[in-house]
């Protein structure tokens, strides 16, 4: 191993709604404090997108000033609306509107989130080899033709 070759240890945190600024962090000082660098965050839409069209991201700032106080980085892994029955997530869009949507959630975090130190990087895809199997379905025949 490289003697230079950083080394970060971390966790996942679950943000939803209901939790205080306390508690989230007092989640990213326990981290600090147990010598973790580093964690995983899952972005849900559907706790940012209002029903009006509009976004709200207090609750996820809260981490990220959290994280920024406490020195710790955050991975954040997009995940977009789903109704929550599926296992981590869907994995490929059902079709151009739902890309679409998809495209403008990816849009709204990246533009919202890049201004906080302790943002470290994206995860594009939740778990991709759970349920990884490409669906056959129309839409996806089209757009593997058209990569």
């Amino acid at each position: 191993m490289n003697p230079k070759q950083e080394i970060h240890i971390g966790a996942q945190v679950f943000i939803e709604p209901g939790q205080t600024a306390e508690e989230i962090d007092l989640w990213f000082r326990t981290l600090k404090e147990n010598n973790m660098t580093i964690c995983r965050i899952r972005m849900f839409e559907s706790y940012m997108k209002k029903a009006d069209g509009t976004w709200d991201f207090r609750l996820f700032d809260l981490a990220f000033r959290a994280a920024d106080k406490h020195g710790i980085k955050i991975y954040g892994t997009f995940f977009p609306y789903t109704e929550k029955t599926d296992i981590g997530g869907f994995k490929f869009p059902r079709n151009d509107v739902h890309l679409q949507s998809i495209a403008e959630f990816i849009k709204q975090l990246i533009t919202h989130f890049k201004e906080f130190k302790s943002l470290y990087g994206w995860v594009l895809i939740n778990e991709p080899g759970v349920g990884g199997k490409a669906p056959s379905s129309e839409f996806t025949t089209k757009k593997f033709e058209e990569w």
